[in-house]
């Protein structure tokens, strides 16, 4: 668990920093002294890891208020995200604002019949943002 942690907080900030393509699933696990492989061992997917450090960096910058440069280098990569999910970042706001939504509910719900029908096509959704 410590290593999944560590993976969410690694990619949470060098997402903000690169843009989610500007950094690699080994580059992400280099820089905290781990292998690929142990990455596969915490997440079916780079897309499943980018959700939860969206999530992650999304409760960040709830919690702890912060202006100038790191509130721009979030929005920009909110906005990349959003791109990466749709043909244009302002088509892709809401869908990124409704997946991050719905994994919120699905981890608050974690465990029960809701949980799963909200992450199943959430997953679909991540994995194949093209076809939203």
């Amino acid at each position: 668990m410590e290593n999944r942690r560590r993976a969410v907080a690694a990619a949470s900030q060098l997402f903000r920093e690169r843009g989610v393509n500007g950094i690699s699933v080994a580059d992400l696990m280099k820089s905290i002294g781990l292998t690929t492989g142990g990455f596969y061992k915490q997440f079916p997917s780079k897309e499943a890891l980018i959700a939860e450090a969206a999530q992650a960096a999304f409760g960040d910058m709830a919690r702890e208020p912060t202006a100038g440069e790191v509130r721009e280098t979030f929005a920009a990569g909110v906005e990349e995200f959003a791109a990466w999910m749709s043909t244009d970042s302002t088509d892709g706001l809401p869908v990124v604002a409704t997946l991050v939504g719905a994994i919120l509910l699905a981890r608050a719900t974690a465990g029960t019949e809701p949980s799963e029908q909200i992450m199943e096509p959430t997953h679909k959704a991540l994995t194949a943002p093209q076809e939203l």
